[in-house]
């Protein structure tokens, strides 16, 4: 991983010498000598609070670029090591887990996951219509916000800070096509167009399009892969005939990879204005929320 956290914190610093010099002032439990007098440096992972270990912060002559690295194990000065939330950690390295499940406690993490879903729901509605190459139908925005909140999005193991619009779009679940407006050469187009399905222009449309046919559309896998210094989330789509309650008789399946840089951007912009009837559903929806998820 690329960033780290200090104790109890939820700011993001990037790993470098510099950066963990200023952010921790070379103070224990972050600098730590062995017997031997050698130094080991740790901070805690930005997304499951265990504790890392920065690699190469110091030796400006190796190739190999400042990172950080599970410990795997309860380090002096920091918070015992938790396995469950390691093996939903996205920087973790240990193969597979439950994509589809949810965490059964709520710690900072979750809550600054919570925090930014209600700052940014709208924003990754619209990322996801920009990524697939659709318009949602106004009753599809709203009811993608209730499952968000109603669901808990914020406890599911995908989900991280960065990556709501793949949370949003898991927990809407199974949904009709025709909920969706198909722009012409977008993602879903040029897939739906590959599986043979028939599209019809859109009222006096040239290029936006809609599936009369009765077929669904829904998440059927996810897959995480995770390297020292990056992570890269891909979904996979399948469509299938409404009435048909048997998953293995897709029509067609077809993947996207998360762009989080893309995200991060949008979620940036200072010119993004939150429409109105977004504001009311949303507050809506919190209201109906503990007040101790809201508590420091």
């Amino acid at each position: 991983m690329i960033e780290f956290t200090l104790i109890g914190e939820t700011e993001t610093h990037q790993i470098s010498e510099t950066e963990f010099v200023r952010a921790t002032k070379n103070r224990y439990p972050y600098v730590q000598t062995k017997q031997s007098g050698q130094k080991s440096f740790y901070a805690c992972c930005p997304c499951c609070c265990n504790s890392i270990q920065l690699v190469n912060i110091h030796n400006k002559t190796s190739k190999v670029i400042p990172h950080g690295k599970h410990t795997g194990k309860s380090i002096d000065g920091f918070p015992i090591y938790n396995e469950t939330l390691y093996m939903t950690c996205p920087w973790a390295r240990h193969g597979s887990y439950d994509w589809e499940g949810k965490k059964a406690e709520l710690d900072l993490y979750e809550k600054e996951i919570l925090l930014r879903a209600i700052d940014n729901i709208d924003r990754a509605i619209y990322y996801l219509e920009t990524i697939l190459g659709v318009y949602f139908k106004w009753k599809l925005k709203e009811e993608a916000i209730k499952e968000y909140f109603a669901n808990q999005g914020w406890l599911y193991n995908i989900a991280t800070k960065e990556n709501l619009p793949m949370v949003v779009l898991y927990v809407l679940g199974r949904k009709r096509l025709n909920n969706l407006l198909i722009k012409k050469d977008g993602l879903l187009y040029t897939e739906l167009k590959k599986g043979k399905i028939v599209l019809k222009l859109y009222e006096n449309s040239s290029d936006v399009f809609y599936v009369k046919d009765p077929l669904d559309i829904r998440v059927c896998d996810f897959h995480r892969t995770t390297s020292s210094y990056d992570y890269t989330e891909i979904f996979e789509m399948a469509v299938d005939n409404a009435a048909n309650s048997i998953y293995d008789n897709d029509l067609l399946k077809f993947k996207f990879v998360f762009d989080r840089d893309r995200y991060k951007r949008l979620c940036e912009m200072e010119t993004w204005q939150k429409k109105e009837k977004y504001e009311i559903i949303i507050k809506k929806e919190v209201d109906k929320l503990p007040q101790t998820l809201f508590d420091k």
